[in-house]
C-alpha cells in the first residue's frame, strides 16, 4: 500500500500521520519538545525537531509500514522564526521563536529607513519586534559571530528538517510573507528591505509553493531517519497557511477559527487593507493573493 508521511513541527510537539492513498490516516505519533525562556527571549533547539522527526520517522517504517510504502513526505510547522544554518545544515545557536520580541529597536529603525506606508504596501504587514526581518538586524547588531557563520536563514521550523533531510534550503510563500522582507504580490524577497536590514540576501531561502518538490531524501538522512533515500520531500506550507487550506474556505466570507498554542480567526480575501490585528498571508495556492 502507498502512503504520504505528513509531519507538523510545532511550537509544543512534532506530530507525524501515516495517510493512505485513499486520504485515511493510519497511526499518528507525537514526541514533545523544550522552549527556553530567558531574558524575554523565546528559543528552541532546532536538532530537537529534527531527533523528534526522526524518532517518529522511525517508529512509522519499524512498527506500521515498509519504507517502500512511504510515496513523499510533507510538513507544516511553526512560521516567523529565524532559524541560521551552516554550510552542512546544522543549526546554529537557537531557533528565536515568532512569540519573541526582542528586536522592538531594530524593527523601529526599519520602519524609519523604509516608511511605514511602504512597508505595508509591499509586504501587507507592519515591521515590528517579533518579525524575523528585525529579528536579523538584531542578530547583526547583537550577535555578529552567530550571524557570519550562516550560510542560509530559514523562517518556518519544517524548513529545517526538509535542508537536513534533502541538503536543499527553501521557504515556503505562507512562511515567507511573514518575515517582512518578502513582496506579497510578486512572492519575491524585496532586495531594498533586506539592504535596510544591513544583511547578505544570499542568505534568503529560494521560495515556492507548498505542492513543488523541495528535493529528496539523501543518504546520509537514510541512516538517520529510516526512510529510503530518493524519498521525494515537498516543501510544505507553514502552519497558518494548513490549517486555512485545510479548513476548505477559498471565498470571500468565509472564516476559519482557531484555537491551540496561539489562536485566530482567518479568511479569505485579495485586498490589502491597513485594518489593525489583521495580519496577511500569501495563501499556499499559486491562484489565491491572500489568506
Amino acid at each position: 500500500m502507498k502512503r504520504i508521511a505528513a509531519f507538523d513541527i510545532g511550537t509544543t510537539a512534532v506530530k507525524g500521520v501515516l495517510v493512505s492513498e485513499r486520504g485515511e490516516v493510519q497511526c499518528s505519533q507525537k514526541v514533545n519538545i523544550n522552549t527556553n525562556y530567558h531574558d524575554g527571549f523565546v528559543e528552541q533547539n532546532p536538532e530537537e525537531w529534527y531527533n523528534a522527526f526522526c524518532r517518529i520517522a522511525q517508529e512509522f517504517v519499524s512498527g506500521f509500514c515498509s519504507p517502500e510504502e512511504i510515496t513523499g513526505i510533507v510538513m507544516s510547522g511553526q512560521m516567523q522564526d529565524v532559524i541560521l544554518v551552516d554550510a552542512d545544515r546544522s543549526a546554529i545557536g537557537n531557533a528565536i521563536l515568532y512569540s519573541d520580541n526582542r528586536a522592538v529597536k531594530e524593527a523601529g529603525d526599519l520602519v524609519a529607513k523604509l516608511g511605514a506606508e511602504h512597508i505595508y504596501r509591499i509586504t501587507g504587514n507592519e515591521i515590528n519586534g517579533t518579525s524575523p526581518l528585525a529579528k536579523i538586524a538584531w542578530l547583526k547588531e547583537n550577535k555578529p559571530a552567530l550571524l557570519e557563520q550562516a550560510r542560509s536563514v530559514l523562517f518556518c521550523a519544517k524548513d529545517f528538517c526538509t535542508a537536513k533531510l534533502t541538503d536543499k534550503i527553501v521557504a515556503d510563500v505562507t512562511a515567507a510573507s511573514t518575515v517582512g522582507a518578502m513582496d506579497l504580490h510578486g512572492k519575491q524577497w524585496n532586495e531594498n528591505f533586506i539592504a535596510a536590514a544591513e544583511v547578505d540576501q544570499s542568505l534568503f531561502p529560494p521560495i515556492g509553493f507548498a505542492h513543488q518538490l523541495a528535493g529528496t531524501v539523501t543518504k546520509e538522512a537514510r541512516a538517520q531517519c529510516g526512510f529510503l533515500a530518493g524519498t521525494p520531500v515537498y516543501i510544505g506550507t507553514g502552519d497558518a497557511g494548513a490549517t486555512t487550506l485545510a479548513s476548505g474556505i477559498g471565498n470571500n466570507g468565509e472564516f476559519n477559527i482557531n484555537i491551540g498554542t496561539s489562536g485566530w480567526v482567518a479568511c479569505v480575501d485579495g485586498a490589502l487593507e491597513p485594518i489593525e490585528g489583521v495580519f496577511h498571508l500569501a495563501a499556499v495556492q499559486e491562484n489565491i493573493l491572500l489568506s
